[in-house]
C-alpha cells in the first residue's frame, strides 16, 4: 500500500504508469475471443466465429460440383 500511495503522490511516475497501462491494454473483443478459444480447447471443442465465416461467405463466388473441371497433372 505504501508503494502504491507513493506512486500516486509522484505525479510524473503515476502518469507514466497510467500511460503505459493504457498502451498495454487489448481490445475487449480480442481478449474475449481468446478466452473462448481456451475454454473450448479445454473442453475438446473448437470455437467458431460466425461473423468471420459470414464475411468470408460473402467474398466467395457461389459454387456447385457441376462447376468443377478436373485437371490432369500427368
Amino acid at each position: 500500500m505504501d508503494r502504491a500511495i507513493g506512486t500516486y503522490k509522484n505525479k510524473a511516475q503515476y502518469n507514466k504508469l497510467r500511460d503505459n497501462a493504457f498502451k498495454a491494454t487489448m481490445d475487449g473483443e480480442v481478449v474475449s475471443k481468446a478466452w473462448l478459444n481456451e475454454f473450448y480447447r479445454l473442453r475438446g471443442k473448437r470455437f467458431v466465429d460466425y461473423t468471420v465465416i459470414n464475411k468470408l461467405k460473402k467474398e466467395f463466388q457461389p459454387w456447385s460440383p457441376q462447376d468443377y473441371t478436373p485437371i490432369s497433372i500427368i
